[in-house]
């Protein structure tokens, strides 16, 4: 009931902001799919992957379903605060192949010990995501032509290090010491209570400190300002350079742990891990969770999300012993399928 100015009572105004505020909010089913489509993904394929096979809901394949993807966990993380601020970076699996070698190079070679050999990766691999990020951000050369070459330039480095000969962490017949048994062991083995893998367990806090610096830091929220609308961002005052280096500073040391962990799992580092998927599936996962490569953007749990999206697909096709090349035909298609979708919510938002 009006009162007698014939102005509406507070109760009838915020009666109308609700109404209003319903009628902004509420989605039709097009939209709520193309808004979550990741996690209508992974809905679809748990189901299928119930039906397609008994031995998927099993315990022990979704344990090594987190096995699998704690490195794609850790380096998509990278990929999405790098893809946050507008850059990408093409060079993942070189970085990740070169964070392998760089351990056991200081382990083995130079005989560091464990802790110091870990810092020293780190160290090497923000060197190399400063160097791309001084490149793209400060002289203003592109993100893809400059990670490209950085890509073929640490192969080479790898190379020119290793003669193209694997490494172990341990040499036959040599007794380990306890921090060397304690790397591997990380790597290799699983806590004893729940059967989790280790390494499961600093991906999830890394997936909780992206979260909490992308949703409650200024930091985070400035890097999600440059690569939303850097134009916009300049004129309110933020260095965006800094930002983009800082990005792909942040997805190079994802790389050099994820290069660590494989290297404790495996026993050895491997030159082959420079030929790996790890770009392909960070940059689908990103995508998948809402990442943009022309509007940055990004949400942690989506992100996440998209991880076990890629994930899935790759362990079901396993289950029904698909050859590694139709899984990649359908990776492709899932890749295509996500950028597609993307687009047309940006397009409508």
């Amino acid at each position: 009931m009006a009162n007698e100015n014939n102005k509406p009572t507070k109760e009838e105004t915020q009666a109308t902001e609700a109404v209003m505020l319903a009628g902004e909010q509420k989605l039709s089913v097009s939209q709520i799919i193309l808004r979550y489509n990741s996690i209508v993904l992974l809905s679809l394929l748990l189901i299928a992957g119930s039906f397609l096979s008994p031995r998927f809901v099993s315990y022990a394949n979704l344990v090594n379903v987190l096995r699998q993807q704690t490195n794609y966990i850790i380096i998509t993380m990278g990929m999405m605060i790098c893809m946050a601020t507008g850059g990408v970076d093409l060079a993942l699996a070189q970085l990740v192949g070169f964070g392998c070698i760089m351990t056991t190079e200081f382990i083995v070679v130079h005989e560091w010990p464990i802790w110091l050999s870990i810092i020293g990766v780190l160290c090497c691999s923000a060197f190399v995501g400063a160097v791309s990020g001084w490149l793209v951000a400060y002289v203003g050369m592109p993100s893809f032509i400059i990670t490209l070459c950085m890509g073929f330039c640490i192969t080479g480095v790898v190379y020119l290090i290793t003669l193209g000969a694997n490494r172990p962490l341990v040499n036959i017949g040599e007794e380990p010491s306890a921090a060397m048994k304690a790397f591997i062991a990380f790597g290799q083995e699983n806590d004893p209570v729940l059967g989790l893998p280790f390494r499961f367990y600093l991906a999830f806090a890394i997936i909780i400190i992206c979260w909490y610096v992308m949703n409650y830091t200024s930091f985070g929220r400035l890097m999600l300002a440059t690569g939303s609308n850097p134009f916009a961002a300049r004129l309110a005052g933020i260095d965006t350079r800094r930002f983009r280096m800082a990005g792909l500073m942040t997805v190079a040391i994802s790389a050099g742990i994820t290069g660590m962990i494989i290297t404790a799992s495996t026993g050895m580092s491997a030159v082959s891990t420079l030929n790996g998927d790890y770009t392909m599936i960070a940059m689908a996962a990103s995508i998948i969770g809402g990442s943009s490569l022309e509007s940055g953007g990004g949400n942690v749990p989506f992100t996440v999300v998209g991880i076990f999206v890629m994930g899935l697909i790759n362990n079901i096709l396993n289950l029904m012993n698909y050859p590694i090349h139709p899984q990649n035909v359908v990776k492709a298609i899932v890749i295509i399928l996500a950028i597609f979708m993307r687009r047309i919510v940006d397009r409508r938002t």
